[in-house]
């Protein structure tokens, strides 16, 4: 009896339902020990700290600031109820997004088994459970584990609706695309693909088919015909004309409606005008590292730098190994090539991230990249199950060593270690200290580590007209008031890899050391450094300065905000104190 005929007969008996459910299960319980087991061992970074303030707005509050941004609503309507009940501890924050991503686990198997068999199904579940690349981002408080959820249904339920044209499969592609779309605008990038499976593979081939057949109906007479022709048309034309309409106002508010200062958010990260401080505006340039960086971070999760370089270097064999893979999907369904122009849209932002390399964030490929893993679990249930078998054995392993580095690696290139610098902070204040910190947009994971008794400084400030006073002369300006006033002045430097923000942190060191400020104390965390200066006639105890707590071990607390007046700016300091 053949492989395939032996799992149809035993994916249809008791023993075979309940072995398959058992696996599917034990999958979801892996999944969701490795999302909790690691959910605090970084701390928040800075879009994380975004969410805490977006979502902590009122409901109406929300909608208007996001009409106006660069992200739609969705998730952050969902993250305001969800911080109403559960608190803004970073666990709190961060379990929306474990729950949405260990979800995925068994629709992965559903989506798996319904497009092709149970085989398939399961090794989807695997996937998606042991995936570094999923785990990470079901572990975050931003939008990408509910994207990777929503795209996963959107190429589901669209292979169903197509394939059994009933009206329930229909209104599900409808509800999880519009889903999808109202979380991330990139998801447009997968909607474009399945348009193109439907105009080219759907209609284009069944009424090239008809014709040949002589059956068709349709004609540049009877275009109506075309609806006879292609039975699926009516609905899917429907369906789309809602996502349209519904995405369309929204947008159209997002678009063209500007802002008191110029064009909307969105409109200028699209143009570059509203890029974040430092970020080089679009050009065309070869960035090809940039791509493979981001199919390595897709396969292996997120690693020291030194062992994302060597990941890197093995894109040759990872090209071999894709071709020889190619010969397994041979010939090419339907409903592969429905999957296959959905992932197309990896190849299209990667074209785009060749003139705004902002793309070029894995993150981005959330939404496009839901199908691909489909595709790959097609790919390993086509092999036979003696190569299959030790091949999945290695894959699981190394899935699980990766996961463990990415886990709880210190020199994890995506991590900023802004967390441990703040609690030093908090851990070593004393009455009369001020914090800058560089660069300035800093200011959310300020508020959410710092209590507002303490004063703290984004630098460079803002000064009239919102115009930044980032020249030498006019940070020394801002620094000096700020230090004319305090006893101590920490200094926490993040973001040192951008060149704009390393100028200000060096004219900032430049005039402490000019002024015969003394950095009694030095701290070097992950991508982030503190400094504690002191003026000449003050001395730090050796036994006065605690570190913070290590990353791992920190308390997953939301942080202590003590009653009291918030910091007022010393006199003739542009800006505002940030306080929570």
């Amino acid at each position: 009896m053949s492989s395939r005929s032996h799992e149809t007969v035993s994916g249809t008996s008791d023993e075979g339902r309940l072995k398959t459910a058992l696996t599917v299960v034990t999958w979801t319980l892996v999944g969701l020990a490795l999302r909790v087991a690691s959910i605090n061992t970084r701390g928040l970074w800075l879009d994380e700290a975004i969410t805490v303030k977006q979502a902590s707005r009122t409901f109406l509050r929300i909608i208007q600031k996001m009409a106006t941004g660069v992200h739609p609503p969705l998730y952050h309507i969902t993250m305001h109820f969800w911080l109403k009940y559960f608190g803004t501890s970073e666990v709190a924050l961060r379990s929306f997004s474990v729950i949405v991503g260990v979800i995925a686990i068994p629709v992965a198997y559903w989506a798996g088994k319904r497009i092709y068999d149970r085989r398939t199904g399961l090794i989807a579940a695997g996937l998606i459970s042991l995936s570094p690349f999923h785990i990470w981002y079901s572990q975050e408080a931003r939008m990408y584990a509910f994207l990777f959820l929503g795209g996963l249904l959107s190429a589901t339920f669209l292979v169903l609706a197509v394939r059994e044209n009933r009206k329930h499969l229909w209104v599900g592609y409808l509800v999880f695309t519009t889903m999808g779309l109202f979380t991330h605008y990139f998801f447009l990038f997968l909607m474009v693909g399945q348009i193109l499976f439907y105009v080219f593979g759907i209609v284009w081939n069944t009424e090239r088919d008809a014709r040949h057949a002589k059956t068709a109906q349709a004609s540049w007479r009877n275009p109506k015909g075309l609806f006879a022709d292609v039975p699926t048309l009516g609905p899917w034309l429907l369906v789309s004309l809602a996502m349209v309409l519904f995405i369309g106002v929204w947008l159209a508010n997002s678009v063209f409606v500007p802002a008191d200062s110029g064009p909307t958010a969105l409109v200028g990260s699209v143009a570059g005008s509203g890029l974040g401080y430092g970020q080089e505006a679009p050009r065309l340039a070869l960035r090809f590292n940039d791509v493979a960086i981001v199919v390595a971070q897709m396969t292996v999760g997120f690693h020291s730098p030194a062992a994302m370089g060597s990941f890197v270097s093995l894109w040759p064999g990872l090209i071999y190994f894709a071709f020889l893979l190619m010969g397994l999907i041979r010939p090419v369904s339907r409903w592969t090539w429905a999957l296959l122009l959905g992932a197309g849209g990896i190849l299209v932002m990667f074209a785009l991230g060749q003139w705004q390399g902002q793309i070029l964030a894995s993150r981005y490929f959330v939404a496009v990249g839901a199908p691909a893993f489909l595709l790959t679990a097609r790919l390993l249930a086509k092999l036979e199950l003696r190569v299959a078998r030790p091949l999945m054995a290695v894959m699981i392993v190394f899935a699980l060593v990766a996961w463990a580095d990415q886990s709880y690696n210190p020199n994890n290139a995506m991590t900023h270690d802004d967390r441990a610098a703040f609690q030093t902070i908090v851990a070593n204040y004393q009455p009369g200290d001020a914090v800058i910190y560089v660069p300035f947009y800093l200011d959310p994971l300020a508020t959410y580590y710092l209590p507002q008794s303490i004063p703290q400084y984004g630098m460079p400030r803002y000064g009239e007209f919102d115009v930044l006073r980032n020249s030498q002369a006019l940070i020394d300006e801002d620094t000096a008031r700020i230090a004319a006033s305090a006893k101590r002045v920490w200094v926490l430097l993040s973001f040192q890899d951008i060149d704009p923000v390393r100028n200000d942190s060096q004219a900032i060191r430049y005039w402490m050391k000019h002024n015969g400020y003394t950095a009694e104390k030095q701290v070097s965390l992950n991508q982030v450094e503190l400094l504690l200066y002191t003026p000449p006639e003050v001395v730090v105890p050796p036994s006065f300065f605690t570190p913070a707590p290590s990353t791992s071990a920190t308390s997953s607390a939301a942080p202590t905000q003590p009653p009291s007046a918030s910091a007022t700016p010393p006199a003739g300091v542009p800006g505002t104190v940030t306080t929570p």
